[in-house]
């Protein structure tokens, strides 16, 4: 697997979630790299490429929502094709908010997870 096909960004403003998602991705044999808030993730994707995008819904500042419209408008004015982002989240089901689809993401998760759910999802999303 090449090195671009295995970096996978975290985004999670808890050092905690952080921490056990790197240690997860690691036992799928990908790469972490962290941000942890929605502005980090933005000046991440800009700056080089990753294979997904792992994002929390609720961070200070950008939301999960919000920073993957940024990320897709970074994207869009680099001409480069969107990479595949996974919603991560404790209420998937909040009164008003689009879907996790509707705002772009390609899954979603319910925190707290299992190794097995994540694997399932990240070898659908990536056609591992």
């Amino acid at each position: 697997m090449a090195e671009l096909e295995r970096r996978v960004l975290i985004v999670d403003d808890d050092e905690l979630n952080r921490l056990l998602l790197e240690h997860m991705v690691r036992q799928l044999g990908l790469q972490p790299l962290s941000a942890t808030d929605g502005e980090t993730a933005v000046q991440a994707c800009a700056a080089q490429r990753f294979a997904l995008i792992m994002m929390d819904r609720r961070m200070p500042g950008l939301d999960g929502y919000e920073a993957l419209a940024r990320i897709r408008e970074v994207e869009a004015a680099a001409g480069r094709s969107p990479v595949p982002a996974i919603l991560l989240s404790g209420d998937l089901d909040r009164p008003g908010d689009a879907s996790p689809v509707e705002a772009g993401f390609v899954g979603a998760l319910l925190k707290p997870f299992r190794l097995d759910d994540l694997s399932t999802l990240v070898a659908r999303v990536l056609g591992d």
